[in-house]
């Protein structure tokens, strides 16, 4: 077995990781970690179907399907964190709906896996998040979005990191899957390592969100947080 056979099955795998950590401790959750354990939950049958099924059409249902769902389920994780530039954040979504449409009128979701909607995917993200940042920039409040205590820096981080270095790979992907020589699907690699990153980060997240009571003032500027451990309350 290659190494990029190696990092292939830990990628395939690795995320049970959250979800069976999810499922244990998600009576705990803030609405934040309930968003990532969904995207974590749907994310799954696309990964275990790759497992089980070498059946192209299969396959790029599920994987087109999830892209889709993770996009909106990720809207519902950033939506609450932007006030100020809320028509930026609103027209990103509006444009993405549209570009989207087009995709899959044109191309259809059984025979072609939409890695393009992929990498537009990504840099909504990147655009959503750079929003979110020059809100935290720019606000006169002390602001506890980025606090090392609370989750959402976890699954901040995570989406920031996979997005934008798995961005060039999907944009290449089907010429590298064209390219008959081994070293070119090595590259699959880069996927592979920051794929287990998101999965470590989402699992740090929401252990960190089951060990005190969730973050309930939906992260929102000036509010304060107290982290009681779950015994006392």
């Amino acid at each position: 077995m290659n190494i990029e056979k190696i990092f292939a099955a830990i990628s395939a795998w690795i995320i049970l990781l959250p979800l069976v950590t999810g499922l244990k401790i998600f009576n705990r959750f803030s609405k934040d970690s309930y968003c990532i354990l969904f995207v974590v939950f749907l994310g799954t049958i696309p990964s275990m179907l790759k497992a089980l099924t070498t059946e192209e059409h299969h396959l790029n249902v599920s994987y087109n399907l999830y892209t889709l769902a993770e996009f909106f389920l990720y809207y519902k994780l950033f939506e609450n964190k932007v006030t100020r530039f809320r028509k930026g954040f609103s027209a990103l979504l509006v444009l993405y709906c549209i570009i989207a449409s087009l995709f899959i009128f044109q191309l259809g979701i059984v025979n072609h896996f939409l890695s393009e909607l992929v990498c537009i995917n990504s840099f909504i993200y990147l655009g959503w998040m750079l929003l979110i940042i020059l809100e935290q920039y720019r606000s006169e409040k002390v602001d506890l979005i980025f606090e090392y205590e609370n989750p959402f820096v976890w699954y901040f981080s995570a989406i920031l990191i996979y997005s934008s270095c798995t961005l060039l790979y999907f944009f290449l992907e089907e010429y590298i899957k064209s390219r008959p020589e081994p070293n070119m699907h090595n590259l699959k690699i880069i996927h592979h390592v920051f794929n287990i990153l998101l999965n470590l980060f989402f699992t740090a997240g929401l252990l960190k969100d089951g060990r005190t009571i969730p973050f309930r003032s939906k992260n929102r500027i000036g509010k304060s947080r107290t982290s009681i451990p779950n015994s006392v309350a």
